[in-house]
């Protein structure tokens, strides 16, 4: 066994999962709204994330990205360089993202979820600001400054997720922060492989290949 062969990582167990996002936005311009999808992943490495009429395969080891869209039938394949599976706690469309780095890290134990014990963590992440509103006639000095008295800092991001220990899957995850609220739950999950199929372009579907990014689109 060589070394890059020792450090790569175990693989992940397969599984089929099924969740439910629920998206809840402080605006109050959005009404609330639930998006359900499902999260396949292979023993080799490849995973799917299905919701509606999208689709996105990642396949590590061929160093790629397939966007499935169902309405056109056609199959975008994008050449990445360092490809992981999407994050089954994001939901099909991400609303909320903490960012990379967290200021905090809670442990909360374990539980049982759906049979499966799993294990709890808190993230806290720095606050993100709100979008910029659309810009509305000038305020006098004085409001100006009364605005900015009675404005309080938005509060810091919060990301709770609950792992399955042994498929390594989350199987609940909230994100609260300015932007709202999205909670994310596992209906149903089934351990074993998944159907080779699900990971493949339909024989039907139009294929486009997108080229690499060069370096210099990159940067």
């Amino acid at each position: 066994m060589n070394s890059s062969e020792s450090h790569k990582a175990p693989a992940l167990p397969p599984v089929a999962a099924e969740f439910e996002t629920n998206i809840d936005p402080t605006s109050g311009k959005e009404p609330p709204k639930k998006v359900p999808w499902t999260f396949l992943r292979a023993s080799d490495g490849k995973t799917m994330v299905d919701y509606g009429n999208r689709g996105i395969v990642t396949d590590p080891h061929g160093q790629q990205a397939i966007m499935l869209n169902r309405e056109s039938k056609e199959a975008t394949v994008i050449p990445m360089k360092d490809v992981s599976g999407p994050q089954p706690q994001s939901g099909g469309k991400p609303a909320l993202s903490p960012p990379a780095a967290p200021t905090e890290v809670q442990d909360l134990g374990k539980r049982m979820l759906l049979g499966h014990e799993v294990e709890g963590k808190r993230y806290t992440f720095p606050p993100v600001m709100p979008p910029p509103q659309p810009k509305e006639a000038p305020m006098p000095a004085e409001e100006r400054r009364g605005a900015a008295v009675k404005a309080d800092p938005p509060p810091p991001q919060t990301l709770e997720v609950w792992t399955a220990t042994k498929l390594q899957i989350p199987l609940v995850s909230r994100t609260v922060g300015v932007l709202g609220k999205q909670t994310t739950m596992c209906r149903k999950i089934s351990p074993g492989e998944p159907p080779a199929a699900a990971f493949k372009i339909p024989p039907e579907y139009k294929i486009i290949e997108k080229p690499a990014a060069s370096p210099s689109s990159r940067s």
